[in-house]
């Protein structure tokens, strides 16, 4: 069985002061609703009983962050591969490679 999709889409108008979420995403869903019971007036949500995993929030903008991360370079995927074959011996299953 392969993994399940964890999907959002965020949403902002220009000049607006929240942004529309729709999350397939659980953590993300669970994180929106604790944010609900902390502050009421932060969050609008809206449900499809049509689609029980799905949220659909409106969130104020002083409420997100969305960080962006830049792609690893080939020197750091190279140092971070050498780093693990170095440490395998650490992994529960990785025993018997570190052995070899």
């Amino acid at each position: 069985m392969g993994r399940r999709i964890k999907e959002f889409h965020a949403f902002y108008d220009v000049g607006d002061d929240e942004a529309q979420i729709d999350s397939f995403d659980r953590k993300l869903n669970e994180e929106i609703l604790a944010l609900a019971k902390a502050e009421p007036g932060a969050v609008w949500i809206g449900y499809d009983e049509e689609a029980p995993t799905y949220l659909r929030a409106a969130v104020k903008n002083e409420n997100i962050v969305i960080a962006f991360r830049k792609s690893m370079s080939d020197a750091a995927k190279k140092a971070l591969a050498e780093n693990g074959k170095r440490h395998s011996g650490n992994l529960r299953r990785g025993n018997a490679k570190a052995n070899d």
